[in-house]
């Protein structure tokens, strides 16, 4: 019953808490330590303090990474203004059309190139491994004396 009590107490603190500090509070925040993750509220304003060190928060930066930073930050404000101006209107016509292309019932982009899911062939190669009959009509393997670390066997376009 007391634990209880205890949990609907910090229920409240942390809804209290939520209403006081505005939309931010709804994110809550974790720490990491040895017993799992904790929340913020329970962790020391040192080991905070720790934590943003740990991240480079203390770091110095040089005067040409803040320039850089600054006129990244700029650049990317501005294209949304420059882009239009430089894209011809008939392009704009033409992702217009796609993005209402979307909205259509039974729209499946695959389907315009041909890739509709599995065809006959593209999976009796593993039927056969599966089956055991794949070594029998597979030709012999040949030492070429290459070696490989990892070997990456893919399937399906992505």
């Amino acid at each position: 019953m007391l634990e209880a009590r205890a949990q609907s107490e910090l229920e409240t603190q942390r809804a209290q808490k939520r209403r006081r500090d505005g939309a931010l509070a709804a994110v809550e925040w974790y720490t990491a330590s040895p017993e799992g993750f904790v929340p913020d509220e329970f962790v020391s304003s040192e080991v905070k303090r720790e934590r943003d060190r740990a991240l480079g928060m203390g770091a110095r930066i040089t005067r040409r990474d803040f320039l850089n930073g600054v006129a990244l930050t700029v650049g990317a404000a501005i294209v949304p203004a420059i882009v239009p101006a430089i894209i011809p209107p008939e392009m704009w016509a033409a992702a217009a059309a796609d993005l209402v292309a979307q909205d259509v019932p039974g729209y499946y982009p695959p389907g315009k190139t041909g890739l509709r899911g599995d065809h006959a062939g593209s999976f009796e190669t593993m039927h056969k491994v599966r089956d055991g009959a794949f070594w029998e009509d597979a030709p012999k393997a040949v030492d070429t004396g290459e070696s490989y670390d990892l070997v990456i066997v893919g399937r399906h376009a992505s």
